[in-house]
């Protein structure tokens, strides 16, 4: 092996990483440009044995208005939530919300349904209450999702 062929093994080292910096900036740059489409956030509930008619009981009470005073506000931009009608599906609940941006998740804050909460019951009645909804769940996923055609 002469210089010239390690010579040329650099340089196309160095064009290949070159290459794959761009491209991956360029994958990058796309999601940061899309950061203000609205996004939406899927979580998927399992509950314990029997506790999901008082937890969807107490989400229809006290989270709900939460959310539709978040809606109204423009901090999110709609929701749905979703029972699982087979046994065989993974999940007993799905509750989607859509945010205004993913920028949305970059600030540190309260979620705009539990200020709210704590808003119309207090703060020390609001901990009690997601407290307790909590203990009736086995186990919650959160996945963040980009929306394509649907509209704000």
């Amino acid at each position: 092996m002469n210089y010239r062929t390690k010579q040329s093994r650099a340089c196309r080292c160095r064009a290949a990483c070159a290459v794959t910096l761009v491209a991956a900036f360029a994958t990058v740059a796309t999601p940061v440009a899309a950061q203000n489409e609205p996004i939406a956030v899927a979580v998927t509930i399992e509950f314990e044995d029997g506790r999901q008619a008082q937890w969807i009981e107490a989400f229809e009470t006290h989270i709900v208005p939460g959310i539709q005073d978040a809606i109204q506000s423009g901090e999110l931009v709609d929701f749905a939530y979703f029972e699982s009608i087979a046994p065989t599906q993974a999940y007993d609940l799905l509750l989607v919300v859509r945010a205004t941006s993913f920028a949305f998740f970059d600030r540190r804050q309260i979620y705009p349904h539990y200020a709210a909460l704590f808003r119309r019951v207090g703060a020390q009645e609001g901990r009690r209450i997601i407290a307790e909804m909590s203990e009736w769940e086995a186990a919650v996923t959160v996945t963040l999702l980009r929306s394509y055609g649907w509209k704000p």
